[in-house]
C-alpha cells in the first residue's frame, strides 16, 4: 500500500510541474471533523463513530486538485473500543471556481485500518476506494468552509462504509507560482499577445486582434469583425447583433438614413424610407374576358385583380378607377349599363377580397366607346369586352 501511495504522489508531483496553478494559491490544508458509519459485516455491529481528520491538497489547475487525507475515528462494538484510521489519496474536480460557492466531485484510493479492542485484540485492514461529493464556500482566496460525504469500500473484508466531513480550508503558497505570475510570458488564447499585455483574454481562435489583444472592430460599432456581417456601417449607426444597421420598419432603408421609420409593412418607399410618391396616372389593362351579356368574373382572372391590390398597398396614397367597355352587339344603352356592371364587379372584388378601402375604389362604364379592336369579328368583340384600371395619386408628400 505504501508503494502505491508513494508512486501516486510522485506522479502527481510530476504532473504539477507542467500544470497551470490556480488563480491565487498552490496548496491548501483542510482540518475537519469526521463522522463515520460502519457497514454491518458478519453480524458485527459497530456503532457510528467520529473524531477528526486533516487533508493536504495541491491544485493542478483551476478545477483539478490532488488531496492526501488522514482520518481517525473512535467507535464501539458491544462495549469494546474500535479505532479506525483511514489514509486516502483523492483526485478532486471543483465546479464554478470563479464564484464563492463551488460544488466538487472526488474519487481515490487508500488504506483502511480497524483496531478492535476485543479479547484477544484484532486488527482488520485493507485497500479501500472512495467516491464522494462536496461543497465549498470560499470566503476569500485563503479561507473557505467545506463539507463532503463519501462512500468507502474496503476490498479485503468487503465493507461498504459511509463517511462525512466538515471543516475549514486554508490556502497557502502562491506568489511566484501563482497563475498571475505564471502566465506573464504566456499567451493563453493564442492570439499573439502575451497575457500580461492582453486586455481581452479568451478571444476566439483565429480572430484578428489589435495591440491590446482585443478583437478588431473595423467600423467601431461594438461588434467584433469575426462575427460582423456588415463591417462598414457608418460611425454612430445603431446596429443589430450581426453588426448590420438596424431597419426598424423593415422597409429596406437603414434607420440612420430613414426619414420615415414607421412606414407600414409592404409599402413602397424611396431612398429616404418614406412612401414613394406616384407622380402620374398609371393605367393597367386587365386581360379579363367576360362571357356575352355577363358581368361575372371568371376564377382564372383573380390573380390580375390581386396584382392591382398589391400595387395599391405599396402606394397607399393612390386611388383606382375601373373603366368598363363592351362590344357593339346589342342596344348601346344596355351595353353601357353592362360595362359598368363589369367594372363594378372588379371593384367589388378589390374591396371584398383584398381589403382595399372602398373610398379608394370607383367604377364607370363606357359601353361601346373607344373600341380597341374590330367589332365585326368574334376576336375583336372579345377584346372590346374589357376593364381598365387607372391608378392615380391623391396627393404628393412634401420633401
Amino acid at each position: 500500500m505504501n508503494k502505491i501511495l508513494t508512486s501516486a504522489i510522485i506522479a502527481i508531483a510530476a504532473q504539477s510541474a507542467c500544470a497551470e496553478a490556480p488563480a491565487t494559491k498552490d496548496f491548501y490544508i483542510y482540518p475537519h471533523y469526521t463522522y463515520y458509519n460502519y457497514d454491518d459485516i458478519d453480524n458485527t455491529s459497530i456503532d457510528s463513530g467520529d473524531r477528526f481528520g486533516i487533508s493536504l491538497g495541491m491544485y493542478m489547475d483551476s478545477n483539478w486538485s490532488a488531496e492526501l487525507s488522514w482520518d481517525s475515528v473512535d467507535s464501539e462494538s458491544s462495549g469494546f473500543d474500535v479505532d479506525t484510521t483511514l489514509i486516502q489519496l483523492n483526485a478532486l474536480y471543483s465546479f464554478n471556481t470563479d464564484s464563492n460557492l463551488q460544488p466538487m466531485l472526488f474519487a481515490g484510493i487508500g488504506h483502511t485500518k480497524n483496531s478492535l479492542d476485543f479479547t484477544p485484540s484484532e486488527t482488520a485492514d485493507g485497500t479501500s476506494v472512495d467516491l464522494g461529493a462536496g461543497l465549498k464556500y470560499a470566503f476569500n482566496d485563503v479561507v473557505g468552509l467545506r463539507a463532503d460525504i463519501r462512500a468507502v469500500h474496503t476490498f479485503d473484508y468487503s465493507a461498504n462504509d459511509m463517511m462525512a466531513t466538515v471543516g475549514i480550508t486554508f490556502g497557502f503558497g502562491g506568489g511566484s507560482s501563482s497563475k498571475s505570475a505564471a502566465i506573464v510570458d504566456g499567451d493563453s488564447d493564442n492570439d499573439g499577445i502575451t497575457d500580461s499585455k492582453d486586455n481581452c483574454p479568451g478571444t476566439s481562435a483565429g480572430a484578428s486582434v489589435d495591440n491590446n489583444g482585443c478583437e478588431l472592430d473595423s467600423d467601431n460599432d461594438g461588434i467584433a469583425d469575426s462575427i460582423d456581417k456588415c463591417t462598414a456601417t457608418p460611425e454612430g449607426a445603431a446596429v443589430d447583433a450581426n453588426g448590420c444597421a438596424k431597419d426598424s420598419d423593415n422597409d429596406g432603408v437603414a434607420d440612420y438614413k430613414d426619414q420615415c421609420n414607421d412606414t407600414a409593412a409592404g409599402v413602397a418607399v424611396d431612398e429616404t424610407g418614406c412612401n414613394k410618391v406616384l407622380t402620374e396616372t398609371v393605367s393597367i389593362t386587365l386581360s379579363l374576358s367576360f362571357a356575352n351579356d355577363s358581368a361575372n368574373i371568371k376564377p382564372e382572372f383573380a390573380e390580375q385583380i390581386a396584382n392591382v391590390a398589391s400595387f395599391m398597398k405599396q402606394h397607399p396614397d393612390t386611388n383606382v378607377m375601373f373603366e368598363g367597355f363592351s362590344d357593339s352587339v346589342g342596344d348601346a344603352g344596355y351595353n353601357k349599363q353592362l360595362s359598368e356592371r363589369r367594372a363594378q364587379a372588379v371593384a367589388n372584388s378589390l374591396i371584398n377580397d383584398h381589403n382595399i378601402e372602398s373610398s379608394r375604389v370607383s367604377a364607370v362604364g363606357y359601353g361601346e366607346e373607344n373600341p380597341v379592336a374590330d367589332n365585326s369579328t368574334a376576336e375583336g368583340r372579345k377584346a372590346n369586352r374589357r376593364v381598365i384600371a387607372k391608378i392615380s395619386a391623391t396627393a404628393e408628400k412634401s420633401e
